[in-house]
């Protein structure tokens, strides 16, 4: 009576355990990380290769991070903001609204 779920439950958490669900947060994370690096490292007028000879991170790893091909550990958000001289919070702190459009206009 109880082997035919448990089967199942079995098949079910060996294949999520192969391939486990994307994540849609992580993505827009690795996303978040990478867009606010690229304004804050523009903002300080520092290119990719300047960054890359300052930090022990490549060119390479840099330019996927920007492109939000890297999901950095927190150890590596907190050196890409030291190597801004930012609080790490800057680089994980989602855009502001923009304004204009629709508000009252002063």
């Amino acid at each position: 009576m109880f082997t035919k779920p448990y089967r199942a439950i079995g098949k079910r958490a060996r294949s999520w355990h192969c391939s486990p669900p994307v994540d849609v947060g992580a993505t827009d994370m690795r996303a978040l990380v990478g867009q606010n690096f690229v304004r804050l490292r523009k903002r300080f007028g520092l290119s990719q290769k300047q960054c890359a000879e300052r930090s022990r991170f490549s060119q390479q790893y840099l330019s996927d991070l920007e492109h939000g091909r890297r999901n950095p550990t927190i150890v590596t958000v907190y050196a890409l903001a030291q190597l801004l001289g930012v609080s790490h919070i800057e680089l994980l702190r989602p855009p502001r609204p923009k304004r204009g459009g629709f508000g009252p206009s002063r």
